[in-house]
């Protein structure tokens, strides 16, 4: 039973897939209130701002007006609008870029995308997500975590922008209102999809390399080959397994025109779990009778927008607004790229320039960094939230952790005993749940007599072994204390990578600081029932400490477990402590939406009136510890 953290969640999202597919009784509207929640689409104010144009540049056949819009205020965008030189109303897309970062709308790919479609008479409107082209001067535009604890999910703000610029198509005259698309390959092509899936307004959606099953993108994502870094939280939504299966998201489209375009080397998105999506969507359309207005197309090469993937787009975006696509795919761009060589075709023959290059394509002056602006959009929205938080109840608590197991009657197994110095050091296997045990090490004082040892169960990122060295460990071993430091799953003998697994699980419905709840309250059963003819502890007695964030895991397996006579943290107390630029703390701590529920003393007020220590500086635990673990000793 030796636990790979990663396994687990694929495990869990192939079994949500039986139930949330064909099968699921779900009806759009369901699906569709459940991604806006999700995403934290309605928790993004917009304000109504007039477009600025700045240059209007004349080419052959048609025109790129440079412009900066501000649908969110103090989040300008730089955009570039393409718009055929005739007379008359056009239909129109927007053009949302998948993680071309370094050059957004500049994107080689990308320019070459939209001067074929304006030349079939197509107008675009393509801008810089947040994070990209103009909008970054770092990697972290895509990774910052502190929206999350007020409800807002970076592809629910990349959504926004992207409904904000159809807002913006709709306002202009050389626009037809009633023939309004979306496009987008790759990351662009999911923000696409959930766009769609929220706006009716969108009657053509075209969407390239990205569609596959939830599982093969958690795989991809969890086993450190796709969301590495600290940087990329676009595509994991909060939930996602439980609302729906990708074919069952994508149902919900219909009536709207929809293209599907998988390219058949693209190893992050592998051309199997694309056609086990795609499978799905014809049975259901079978059942509805609208197959009509769905088309998949496969093509040759690899990931991107390149030549066969944007052909076919075009193509199907021109035929349904009842335009006409050339014969020749015009390969000539209008501007420079800043990034000649982007991260992704960069090689030590033609490296990256050290900066961007000069573009007549830019529309600000010099590129902006969002990452300090969106914590303190974050921020700024806990003003209101923490006066209408409702008292938080303990059934109420569970209900936002989500499910967790009932401990199981199986008996811990001590798989070594070893003496060192003034304890007995015992390493043990408990087993959380159902085929999942966990590693811990238990030392016991040799002193064995009927003055019975509380036990100090200490908690760290690291797991046992850092644990039981930690200063807290050792102090609470001069105290006459035993101690029991685990190895939370996912930590310690078991180490996973801890982003990608951290924030694949939000996915499913039991993401990994519910886990890691159940192998605390698992520690916490073993020490409750334990039964042994050695060394007796105080089970009245029973403290847990966590070191920085997990402190705070500490503070909720005590508000869920009465057996818990204290808790103590040395470093964090808040989770709005938590809310910082490109926070290194694991992404397990930013669940989704967890500030409108509780903080620190809302946990606080269901512990008392058992004790609590919390957020005790380093350089002072030992003293505090003290006098802290001197109160449980009889």
């Amino acid at each position: 039973m030796a636990y790979v953290p990663a396994e687990f969640i694929v495990a869990r999202a192939l079994e949500l897939a039986k139930s949330s597919g064909v099968s699921s009784a779900k009806t759009n509207s369901d699906i569709r209130n459940e991604i806006i929640d999700a995403i934290g689409f309605n928790k993004i104010p917009t304000s109504i701002t007039e477009p600025k144009f700045i240059e209007d540049v004349k080419l052959d056949g048609y025109i790129v007006r440079k412009l900066i819009f501000e649908p969110i205020e103090g989040f300008p965008i730089p955009a570039h609008l393409y718009i055929p030189d005739l007379p008359g109303k056009h239909p129109a897309v927007v053009h949302t870029p998948g993680h071309w970062m370094e050059d957004g709308k500049l994107a080689g790919e990308v320019q070459r995308f939209n001067v074929n479609l304006v030349k079939a008479g197509v107008a675009v409107l393509c801008f810089d997500p947040v994070g990209q082209g103009e909008r970054r001067v770092g990697w972290h535009q895509h990774g910052q975590l502190a929206p999350l604890l007020v409800g807002i999910t970076n592809i629910g703000w990349m959504v926004r922008e992207t409904l904000s610029a159809v807002d913006l198509l709709e306002s202009l005259e050389s626009i037809d209102s009633q023939k309004i698309g979306l496009v987008g390959a790759s990351g662009g092509g999911f923000i696409s999809i959930f766009a769609s899936v929220i706006d009716d307004r969108i009657k053509v959606a075209a969407i390239g390399c990205i569609v596959n099953t939830h599982v093969s993108q958690i795989r991809d994502a969890a086993y450190g080959t796709g969301w590495d870094g600290w940087l990329d939280l676009c595509n994991q939504i909060p939930r996602l397994c439980v609302i729906g299966t990708v074919g069952k998201i994508l149902s919900t489209l219909d009536p709207k025109k929809v293209i599907i375009v998988s390219a058949l080397s693209d190893p992050g998105f592998p051309i199997a779990g694309a056609r086990e999506v795609i499978d799905e969507v014809r049975s259901i359309a079978e059942t509805t009778g609208t197959q009509k207005n769905f088309k998949y197309v496969e093509v040759k090469g690899g990931h991107g927008l390149h030549e066969s993937t944007a052909i076919t787009l075009i193509r199907f975006i021109a035929e349904n607004f009842e335009k006409n696509v050339g014969s020749d795919f015009i390969s000539d761009i209008p501007f420079a790229p800043q990034w000649p060589h982007s991260h992704e075709v960069a090689t030590a023959e033609n490296p990256q320039h050290f900066r961007p290059l000069p573009s007549k394509g830019t529309c600000f002056e010099f590129p902006i960094d969002t990452n300090e602006a969106l914590v303190n959009f974050s921020k700024g929205m806990l003003l209101g939230i923490e006066n209408i938080r409702p008292v938080l109840s303990l059934e109420r608590l569970r209900e936002i952790l989500g499910p967790i197991p009932k401990p199981l009657s199986k008996r811990v197994q001590v798989v070594q005993h070893r003496s060192e110095d003034r304890w007995h050091i015992q390493t043990l296997k408990i087993q959380s749940e159902l085929e999942i045990e966990i590693n811990a090490q238990f030392a016991l004082p040799k002193n064995w007599t009927d003055d019975l040892c509380g036990v100090f169960v200490m908690l760290h990122k690291n797991g046992a072994q850092s644990a039981l060295n930690s200063v807290e460990a050792q102090k609470a071993l001069d105290m006459g204390y035993a101690v029991l430091a685990p190895d939370l799953r996912g930590t310690g003998k078991t180490a996973c990578s801890e982003f990608e697994v951290a924030t694949a699980s939000w996915m499913i419905d039991r993401d990994l600081l519910n886990q890691r709840i159940t192998d605390g309250i698992a520690c916490i059963d073993f020490l409750s029932t334990r039964y042994s003819t050695g060394q007796q502890i105080d089970k009245g007695n029973i403290v847990i400490w966590g070191q920085e964030e997990y402190g705070l895991l500490g503070l909720i397996i005590t508000a869920l477990d009465h057996r818990v006579n204290r808790c103590g943290s040395s470093g964090i107390a808040s989770f709005q402590e938590l809310m910082v630029v490109n926070s290194e703390i694991s992404p397990m701590f930013y669940k989704h939406d967890l500030l409108r529920s509780l903080d620190v003393q809302d946990l606080v007020d269901i512990i008392t009136p058992r004790s609590c220590k919390l957020g005790v500086p380093q350089k002072s635990v030992e003293k505090s510890l003290s006098s802290f673990l001197m109160v449980g000793k009889k």
